[in-house]
C-alpha cells in the first residue's frame, strides 16, 4: 500500500516523494525526514512553496495544517482557507500569531464561533484577554 501511495503523485506521500526527488533528497530517508529537509529548501522556489502549502493545508493531520498556517511564506489565499478550518486548534494557532497575518485573515478570525480562537486573537493583538 505504501509503495502505491509513494508512486501516485496525487497523494500527500507521493507529492513529498516527488519534491524529495526534485531536491535530490535521498530516497531511503523516511517521509518525516524528507519533510524536514523540504522545509529548509522550499524558500528556493516560490512556486514550490505555494504547491507545498496547498498540499499541507489539505492534510488530514491538524498539526500539519497548523504548521502551514503559521509559515510566513504561506500565501494569503491558503491562510484564508485555514482561518475557517474545522479544527479550532488550527484557527487558534493562527490567531495567536495575528500580528503577522493579513487583515483579511484577522477579520475572519474576529468572527470565529470559538471563544478560544477569539481570545487568542485578542491576546495577540492586545496585552490582555478577558475570558467569558
Amino acid at each position: 500500500m505504501t509503495n502505491v501511495l509513494k508512486k501516485n503523485p496525487s497523494t500527500f506521500v507521493g507529492k513529498i516523494v516527488s519534491w524529495a526527488d526534485k531536491f535530490n533528497i535521498p530516497a531511503l530517508l523516511p517521509v518525516p525526514a524528507k519533510l524536514s529537509i523540504i522545509r529548509h529548501l522550499e524558500a528556493c522556489d516560490p512556486n514550490t512553496v505555494a504547491s507545498i502549502c496547498q498540499t499541507f493545508a489539505e492534510s488530514s493531520d491538524y498539526y500539519v495544517r497548523v504548521r502551514t498556517a503559521l509559515h510566513p511564506l504561506t500565501p494569503t489565499d491558503i491562510k484564508l482557507k485555514l482561518a475557517i478550518d474545522e479544527s479550532w486548534l488550527v484557527r487558534g494557532s493562527m490567531a495567536s500569531g495575528a500580528k503577522s497575518l493579513p487583515n483579511e485573515v484577522v477579520d475572519l478570525l474576529r468572527q470565529d464561533h470559538s471563544n478560544s480562537v477569539r481570545c487568542a486573537l485578542n491576546s495577540a493583538l492586545s496585552p490582555t484577554c478577558i475570558h467569558g
